[in-house]
């Protein structure tokens, strides 16, 4: 018997499936392995994560996505997140072997969890998911904010992704590293 997570329900079936509904699963903004915190903290699975308009779904393995892939479906999934007014953070502490690693805020009603410790294989991987998250709500960006350097050390404020890549602190302070 397949658990909730499995078939991505966390009892929230009829929710969950409404949030794929309409995606074409053969169109994501992005996809890659990336490392999630479990509910035990300071323990990862490496996950198959896939970017989709406002929700991202995460997979065991690519091989389970690409199945899906093929029959157009999300029936392999583990979870999907809603991206309603998700926003990023850094980590207060960064995890042992998580250097490139952000705090995504999933706040909406639907999700599980509402705070998931991504950690990226690179910088780069890093900047990609962060950016490519941020776009789904635009709204939550400032121009009155400054911009912080990906790597500085975490201030007691809420960051989001500017078009650089670089953070934004929320409260409009200076905190620029390099």
């Amino acid at each position: 018997m397949a658990s909730s997570e499995s078939r991505g329900s966390h009892n929230h079936q009829g929710t969950t499936h409404s949030l794929l509904e309409g995606l074409d699963v053969r169109k994501p903004l992005l996809q890659n392995v990336v490392y999630k915190e479990t509910t035990i903290h300071g323990t990862f699975n490496e996950r198959y994560f896939v970017l989709y308009p406002k929700v991202m779904v995460y997979y065991k393995k690519k091989s389970d996505f690409q199945k899906d892939f093929h029959r157009n479906t999300f029936e392999n999934r583990l979870g999907a997140i809603s991206l309603k007014d998700v926003y990023l953070t850094k980590p207060e502490k960064k995890p042992q072997g998580g250097r490139h690693c952000f705090v995504m805020h999933a706040p909406h009603a639907v999700n599980k969890r509402h705070t998931y410790l991504l950690v990226n294989k690179t910088r780069e991987e890093r900047r990609d998911w962060m950016n490519k998250i941020q776009e789904q709500n635009p709204n939550l960006l400032s121009v009155e904010h400054h911009y912080v350097h990906p790597d500085s050390p975490q201030p007691p404020r809420t960051h989001f992704l500017g078009d650089s890549g670089d953070l934004i602190v929320q409260d409009g302070s200076s905190d620029i590293e390099d």
